[in-house]
This record gives C-alpha cells, structure tokens and sequence, in this order.
C-alpha cells in the first residue's frame, strides 16, 4: 500500500512539472515573424533627445500592432518638427504620407557618405512610393527573419526638409519583430 502512495505522489509530482513546463514554454514570445502573419504596427520611442539637430539621429519604432500604423515624423528627429506623419509602420509594412509624396532609395551610398539632396531619381506618386518601401527587406524563407536591403531612402518630410533613413534592424536586441531600428540626418540643399 506504501508503495502505491508514493508511486502515485511521484506520477503527481510529475504530472505537475509537465505542466509547469509546458505553461512556460507556451508564454515565452515569438522571435522570428510568422510568415503568414498579416503585417502590424503602433507607438514609437517618440524622445528625440539632446541629439536631435545632430548629424545622424538613431531611434526605434514599435511596429508590432496587427491593425494600426504608428505614424511619425521624420522633421522631429532633424529639429524641425512640424507635427504631420511622414511615415508609417505596421508590421513590415511602410507608408509614406501622400500629403507629400517624394520617396528615393539609393544603393550605392551609406548615410554617413549622403552629405546633400541625390538628383533622383524620384517617386512622386502613390503607387511609386508604395513600391519603394514593399522591398525595403530580404525575407529568408527557411528561418522567417527580414533582413533590412543596403540601401538609404531619401525622404521629403512634411515640412519640405529631406532627411536621409537607414533602417538598421528589424527586431530588437532580443530577437522580438517589429521594433525597428532606424538612423535619420538632415540633408542639406543641392545635388550629390
């Protein structure tokens, strides 16, 4: 009978550290983006800081919210902040206000190198912008992470300054998606 009781003790206590178990492994976050996963976005670690009007400004989006966009503007992080929404990020996904409509990506430079407005060539158009931003990243098929492309947008913010955008990283410092790491710099007037 003693040896009944405490094999049942022992299948109990067993029984209760796979559940323990299993409630843990359940609650611990996702750290790679769902492939079918719709796109998501929300706030922003909206404090430029002391470093606003400095070269280069780095800060992070929170983009995790399934249906609504966290929109921001660009000129606060240049000084300039006038208060409308440049940009807008939900997930993986990023539009540009078509109040003002004027998007570039470049490959062949670093923002550091981007001292001045490049000539072009420029979108001007809905449509056009939307294509700039759908392949800001490499998707990797097998492990499901984006990777941001080599390339710096050119942006005319709302205020009719242009801003230089690096998108530096996708995920956080603990592999979380949707927390963007982005660099802006306030480019001056003329040609490259």
């Amino acid at each position: 009978m003693k040896k009944n009781q405490r094999m049942m003790t022992y299948l109990n206590l067993f029984f209760m550290l796979c559940v323990i178990m299993m409630s843990v492994h359940c609650a611990e976050p996702q750290k790679l983006e769902d492939a079918t996963e719709a796109p998501k976005a929300q706030s922003i670690d909206d404090t430029p800081g002391e470093e606003a009007e400095a070269e280069n400004t780095t800060f992070n989006v929170d983009a995790t919210s399934q249906t609504d966009f966290n929109y921001i503007d660009l000129d606060k992080y240049i000084g300039a902040d006038d208060g409308v929404w440049d940009l807008g990020f939900r997930r993986y996904v990023i539009v540009q206000n078509t109040e003002v409509p004027v998007s570039s990506a470049i490959n062949e430079v670093t923002l550091t190198e981007l001292s001045s407005i490049p000539e072009g060539p420029w979108l001007e158009d809905e449509l056009n912008i939307t294509q700039v931003y759908d392949t800001w990243y490499n998707y990797n098929s097998v492990t499901h992470v984006l990777t941001p492309q080599a390339q710096i947008y050119v942006v005319k913010t709302s205020s009719g300054s242009y801003v230089g955008l690096s998108i530096n990283s996708y995920y956080d410092g603990v592999g979380s998606p949707a927390i963007y790491t982005l660099t802006v710099k306030n480019l001056s007037e003329g040609g490259s």
